[in-house]
């Protein structure tokens, strides 16, 4: 059995340092899964000795845990609670809500996160930073929900449709927490809002039908913002790209990088 590597409050800035700016790597990339805790608390030792059981069965899967003993990232996430088991997957953190000292669950969420299209459940913090962050971000409000109920089950049919909107670079994610949905007049639950630039737009058709929310996502009119240029990623321009004939794009300084991807597949397609 193989011990889970414990990082420091100080190796970790150092590790994300080397990652991120040195060979402009993102850790998230290489490391998936980060166990944040209290490494001198009794009760997270125990939790840690029950992780290292599946740790082998982890590596089979290509998953790797590592140990965080880091309060401000912690608190970043909106993680008040330690310990804490965060999964990331192409950047997006999901935070495991089920019984840490169960091996076995843990062990089936994390192969499900890394095997299936999932819509994440994230924090308050971590949703504001998503949409800061991301061009595109489609965030299904379901409120306070138990497992078996409508906004549950819709959920579950929502799920369908998160690998055609990630091709579409269309980032889905959910939350029960009320914060963003008072901020942005969400009254009613369960509420589909699409975030483009950071700007909402709420859905007012049948949340109940994946076809005709897919549509409306993907449609030309939904993604485009009146009287803006609109900042998109790598996946929406590829999209556009092969779409429409002409297309006129303004590359910042900040984009750059997708100037180097255009031109490498420019020069691969000639």
């Amino acid at each position: 059995m193989k011990e889970i590597e414990f990082i420091s409050g100080n190796n970790y800035q150092i590790l994300c340092f080397l990652f991120k700016s040195v060979i402009t790597i993102n850790i998230y990339l290489i490391i998936k899964t980060f166990l944040l805790d209290d490494k001198d608390d009794k009760q997270d030792i125990r939790v840690l000795n029950e992780l290292e059981n599946i740790d082998d069965d982890l590596e089979k899967e290509g998953i790797v845990i590592v140990r965080i003993d880091n309060d401000a990232e912690a608190k970043e996430y909106g993680i008040d609670h330690l310990p804490t088991l965060v999964y990331f997957e192409d950047k997006i953190p999901s935070i495991y809500e089920g019984d840490l000292m169960n091996e076995d669950e843990v062990l089936q969420w994390l192969i499900e996160q890394k095997e299936t299209a999932t819509i994440e459940e994230v924090t308050d913090e971590i949703l504001d930073d998503l949409i800061q962050e991301h061009e595109y971000v489609v965030v299904y409000f379901s409120g306070n929900c138990e497992e078996g109920e409508k906004c549950d089950k819709i959920l579950d049919e929502l799920e369908n449709i998160d690998d055609e909107l990630d091709e579409n670079g269309i980032i889905f994610v959910t939350t029960e927490d009320l914060v963003l949905a008072k901020k942005y007049g969400i009254k009613s639950f369960p509420k589909l809002v699409f975030f483009r630039n950071k700007e909402p737009l709420v859905y007012s058709g049948d949340i109940e039908d994946e076809d005709e929310v897919l549509a409306w996502l993907t449609d030309e009119n939904t993604l485009e913002i009146p009287d803006r240029i609109e900042e998109v990623n790598t996946k929406m321009l590829d999209k556009i790209l092969s779409e429409n004939e002409h297309v006129v794009v303004y590359f910042c300084e900040t984009t750059m990088h997708l100037v180097k991807i255009i031109f490498i597949r420019f020069l691969f397609s000639r």
